[in-house]
Order: structure tokens, then sequence, then C-alpha cells
């Protein structure tokens, strides 16, 4: 039986909250965070379809952002301060205390290039609700996204560090670099 082969390269973001300039409003998105899953907007989420993937989320105590353009969501992205299973190098993160990690970001196909992406980082750095206790907010991205990673940066998060993964099926043959443990 023939196994597949998995090559992951992550690179991770980070920065302090509350630095820099509050973000500038847009006039055509608006962003809201919840960790209740009646206040969360399943109707319009027809962009995207991972309902029982969100409901476990909520479960685990993970907050739901996302923006609107009027009535139909364009971009969600999900943010924890407790555990993750990062799928893509088959590992759980336990986030350092006083930190958040925001994940599985997304835009809306026909709403990217419009500055929603960063816009929203920029929103959750400074949302009262989520980081009142919270110092400093990390993201990732895959090596390859050079879109997100535009995004991040754009966003005032610098590069903190990386880590491959080389997986065979369900075992991992190779490994370089670590998860961030930092906490500030």
């Amino acid at each position: 039986m023939c196994h597949g082969v998995n090559l992951a390269t992550l690179i991770f973001f980070s920065r302090r909250t509350r630095t820099g300039e509050p973000p500038r409003t847009s006039p055509d998105v608006s962003f809201t965070s919840t960790v209740v899953p009646s206040e969360f907007p399943w109707l319009a989420m027809s962009d995207f379809p991972y309902h029982d993937e969100y409901r476990r989320r909520f479960r685990d105590g993970h907050c739901a952002v996302w923006g609107n353009n009027g009535e139909r969501v364009v971009f969600l992205c999900w943010v924890t301060g407790n555990e993750l299973h990062i799928d893509e190098i088959d590992r759980k993160w336990i986030i350092p205390e006083g930190n958040l990690c925001v994940y599985d970001c997304v835009t809306a196909p026909l709403y990217r290039g419009r500055g929603y992406y960063p816009a929203a980082l920029e929103w959750i750095n400074w949302a009262d609700d989520m980081n009142l206790a919270c110092t400093r907010t990390w993201i990732y991205a895959e090596k390859g996204n050079l879109p997100s990673i535009r995004g991040i940066m754009k966003a005032g998060y610098t590069i903190t560090g990386k880590i491959t993964v080389l997986r065979m099926g369900t075992r991992t043959i190779f490994s370089k670099g670590k998860l961030p443990k930092e906490r500030e």
C-alpha cells in the first residue's frame, strides 16, 4: 500500500497587540466576533461550507471573526488562546499564556485583493473583547502562500520562525524548527 508524502513549511509571524495606529475603518466591510454559535451567521456562509468543523471549534472555545460587505460574509478567520491542532504539520500547539493565534483565514474569492485580510488582522489586534489580557498575537502561513504572507506583513506582523515537516502517511520522517513558545 502506498502512502502519500507531504512536505509542509509554515512561517510563523507575531506582533504585539495594540501597537501602531488603530485600524482604519473600511466603508465596505465591518468585522464581528463571537464564541457563541447562535450568534454566528450560519446562513450567510455559503462560501465557507465547513459547518461541522466550525461547531467543533466553538465547543473548544475558539472565536470566529468575520467581515461583512452588506449582508454577505466576505472574510472569515478563527482565533484561539488555548490549544490548536495545525493540520498542515499534524502538530498540536499549546498557545503561550497571554497570547492569541489567528488561523484559517480566508477571503471569499470575489472579494480578494481589497485589503480585507490585513484589515481583519488589525481589527483583531485592537478588539477589546479578544485581547484585554493578551500581549501578542500569532499567525502562520504556508511558505508558498504569497498573498497571505503579504497580507500578514501589511498588518504589521514580523516573521518569528518557521517549521518544516516531511510526513509519509501518518509518520513524520523529518522535522526542522519548533513551534513558538514565547511568553511576553
